[in-house]
């Protein structure tokens, strides 16, 4: 609940960074929220139920004020900066016009209506874990009839053990896509002059996307098991679900990003359009596929949701713009080889990894070849 209050206010404070072209502040805040929030889960957790012997309810209590530890941190970070920002900054007169109530009133009104595609497509991420959430167990327990208990540790291993690695994985996402947005917002102002430099900066964010996100894909992927094993338990079938996951987080990652490029180029209408379209999708392949193949049954639902989402996307912008997608091929390709000479290693290392039973070796080992 503290969090709540933190929340509205530190997204305005981003927002002001953002709006004035500083990107610093507003990536790294969000990076800073999620890793503190994941270390308070994970250590509090261990403390309380490795440590103190305590039952999983009260770790459920750290779990849950682990957001609040997150946003204060985050909120203090930005605060930091607005006072040192502040300080450098020269003085500016104050205006002695007042705006009237009236004016005031158009502002929060229109405001208002233009943020509703941001606020749909920033929950597109969150509404797809929502339909898992609601669906799953029901699918499992009322159509293939398995127990409520196995049922649970199917959801905990797909989606919420997974979920706290692979938050790192998109708020990375998210930062880099929306960095862009003031940068192409201010030059759409001159669109018939800056056809070739906002086709650059799309493409330039693709290309920053990539080399951020795959890399960290392809070793999450390769040292599942040792991952898996330092922050829950040491699970075959947990680790497998991870690297799915994982992949599933750049799909998810991506697709986010091409929204916010939509948003950016004044494509709002057409963005929430297109989210609306994948959750559509996600819907009808949830029951199927969840009950062919349980819990990657949800992982592929969502995952082909957003490719649509990715495709339509795209499809959209490239109808305006000429984008330099050839240029994403040399990245891939790199990291195709990245990634053939990590998995190799890690088949030839597979009996030293598999056998690990030790969460500090673990983490020592996933450092080491990571």
């Amino acid at each position: 609940m503290p969090a709540i209050v933190i929340l509205p206010s530190m997204s305005a404070l981003r927002g002001w960074f953002q709006g004035n072209g500083d990107l610093k502040p507003y990536g790294l805040s969000q990076l800073w929220e999620q890793l503190v929030r994941v270390i308070v889960i994970l250590a509090g957790t261990y403390l309380i139920i490795e440590v103190l012997h305590q039952n999983y309810i009260q770790a459920v209590y750290v779990s849950v004020a682990a957001a609040f530890f997150g946003a204060v941190f985050s909120y203090g970070y930005l605060l930091v900066r607005l006072i040192r920002q502040r300080r450098g900054a020269p003085a500016v007169a104050a205006s002695t016009e007042k705006p009237s109530v009236s004016q005031l009133g158009k502002t929060l009104l229109m405001i208002s209506y233009e943020s509703i595609p941001f606020v749909i497509v920033g929950s597109g991420i969150t509404l797809c874990q929502l339909v898992d959430q609601l669906f799953f167990k029901q699918i499992l327990v009322g159509s293939l009839h398995l127990s409520a208990g196995y049922t649970q540790y199917l959801y905990t291993i797909f989606s919420a053990n997974p979920n706290k690695i692979t938050t790192v994985v998109i708020s990375l996402a998210m930062a880099v896509s929306e960095s862009s947005l003031p940068l192409i917002s201010g030059k759409l102002s001159s669109v018939k002059t800056s056809y070739k430099s906002i086709e650059k900066l799309i493409t330039d964010n693709l290309k920053l996307l990539l080399v951020t996100l795959l890399p960290m894909v392809i070793m999450i992927s390769a040292l599942s098991y040792p991952i898996y094993g330092v922050f829950f338990n040491f699970d075959n079938l947990g680790a497998h679900y991870l690297v799915y996951n994982v992949i599933q987080s750049f799909v998810l990652g991506l697709g986010i990003d091409v929204l916010t490029l939509m948003q950016s180029l004044r494509m709002s209408k057409l963005a929430t359009v297109t989210l609306l379209v994948g959750l559509g999708v996600k819907l009808l392949l949830q029951w199927p596929l969840v009950y062919a193949l349980q819990g990657l049954g949800a992982i592929i639902a969502t995952t082909i949701a957003f490719g649509i989402v990715i495709l339509m996307g795209l499809h959209f912008i490239c109808r305006y713009y000429r984008l330099h997608l050839r240029e994403l091929w040399s990245i891939v390709r790199l990291n195709l080889i990245f990634a053939v000479i990590l998995l190799a290693a890690t088949f030839l290392l597979s009996h030293l990894l598999t056998a690990v039973a030790s969460k500090i070796l673990a983490l020592l080992l996933a450092a080491v070849l990571g």
